[in-house]
């Protein structure tokens, strides 16, 4: 008898886990170096400025230009000081992540950790969204910002699935 009560409080349980575990939002910190394949993961919610559109906004006092996609093989023009951000789709589940490829910290500085949010609000395992990354202008000058979207492990892979790819003017 206490073998029946104990294997129905155990099936009580197992129904009962789930339904906890989908209310809790996990995280994965990545480095703030320009190689960190580890994005932080924010289940629910959206990014500010809303990532599907690009153009320039302000973000503490200074301007920010945010960039998508589209922007892709462009050339743009910034101040000392601008916040870049980068927003692009992407799906981890995949094995693909969005990685800095070519960054020169004398120019850009990367701000914080790599954001990945989920498009999805509902409890859809396996959907994509969005990578965000940031950038500060540090000085005055010429470069190009590269990022790759690809599987870490797969060294021997010579080209990524997507490039984004811009030349940054920073100005004084």
């Amino acid at each position: 008898m206490n073998t029946n009560r104990l294997l129905g409080l155990l099936l009580v349980l197992l129904l009962l886990l789930p339904g906890c575990a989908s209310q809790q939002v996990e995280q994965t910190k990545a480095t703030a170096s320009p190689t960190a394949s580890a994005p932080v993961l924010v289940t629910q919610g959206t990014l500010s400025p809303d990532p599907a559109q690009s153009g320039s906004t302000l973000q503490e006092g200074n301007p920010v230009q945010v960039l998508t996609k589209d922007q892709n093989g462009q050339e743009l023009t910034i101040s000392v000081n601008d916040t870049l951000n980068v927003t692009l789709d992407g799906n981890p589940t995949t094995g693909y992540v969005w990685d800095t490829k070519e960054l020169d910290t004398s120019y850009l500085e990367q701000l914080g950790d790599l954001v990945y949010t989920t498009q999805s609000t509902g409890k859809l395992a396996g959907a994509g969204g969005t990578y965000l990354f940031s950038y500060k202008a540090l000085k005055a000058g010429q470069t190009k910002l590269t990022l790759v979207y690809h599987r870490p492990w797969e060294n021997n892979t010579p080209t990524a699935a997507e490039i984004f790819e811009v030349t940054v003017k920073i100005q004084e």
